[in-house]
């Protein structure tokens, strides 16, 4: 380059300039990896041979000299975009409200009537209802809240019949709970089966109407909406959902 220059200064200019060539074909090179590569240029410092570059602030021009558009955001964009992607999440319910109604078909003993409670689990969490005393036909008009461990779950409803030794619990269902469920509301007679535990120690007589046996049950995750269906209303904020 000095050799062409007519002076020193000319010498410096032509530097100046190949090294700005150098730089612009560099980090048109740069932007061509980034593209493939899948470089994430907004927080890394890549190193062009000895030469240090900040990629936050060359992308743009090379990405001038390329014809590639700049995917680089300002860190405010970003989060702007953060926050709203939080408030588009739902909010995860904790608990599960549920409105006991009657059972009805129990099984009937000659001998006595059942005193029984309905029983919520759904994995080391559980509540139950109170007692209702002999009875071949309870009604508890009751809200019971049930903690969640997470979303989606299983809970298990059993009629429990209450003795002095060890209660025994002889009808059971089953219903899922998802996030389907919010903002929105479930009223249900479930069919009841017995117990998969269930021996017949109490010496019920069993026969096929037993398996008529019907369990009326209203839940959701807004104790508001039980809390209307216990007044022999319906909730108009929230969708019934049926299973």
């Amino acid at each position: 380059v000095r050799s062409q220059c007519a002076s020193p200064e000319q010498a410096t200019s032509a530097t100046s300039c190949c090294c700005s060539c150098s730089l612009s074909s560099s980090l048109h090179s740069l932007v061509l990896t980034s593209a493939i590569g899948q470089i994430h240029a907004r927080s890394g410092v890549c190193e062009l041979g000895v030469m240090s570059v900040n990629l936050g602030l060359y992308l743009p021009v090379a990405g001038a000299y390329s014809g590639l558009e700049d995917t680089t955001a300002p860190d405010e964009e970003v989060a702007t975009d953060c926050q709203e992607i939080h408030q588009e999440l739902p909010h995860l319910p904790s608990s599960v409200y549920f409105l006991i109604q009657e059972c009805t078909g129990l099984p009937k003993s000659k001998d006595f009537l059942l005193d029984t409670y309905v029983r919520f689990s759904s994995g080391s969490c559980e509540t139950r209802s109170a007692v209702q005393e002999h009875s071949s036909a309870p009604f508890w008009n009751e809200v019971c809240q049930l903690s969640l461990p997470c979303l989606p779950a299983e809970v298990k409803i059993q009629i429990v019949v209450k003795q002095l030794r060890q209660d025994v619990a002889i009808l059971e269902a089953c219903i899922p709970l998802t996030l389907e469920l919010v903002s929105c509301f479930s009223d249900e007679k479930l069919d009841l089966e017995f117990a998969s535990n269930f021996s017949n120690s109490l010496r019920l007589p069993l026969d096929a109407e037993q398996t008529r046996c019907k369990l009326r049950l209203s839940w959701s995750y807004n104790v508001e909406d039980v809390n209307i269906i216990k007044k022999g209303l319906w909730p108009l904020t929230s969708e019934k959902k049926s299973l």
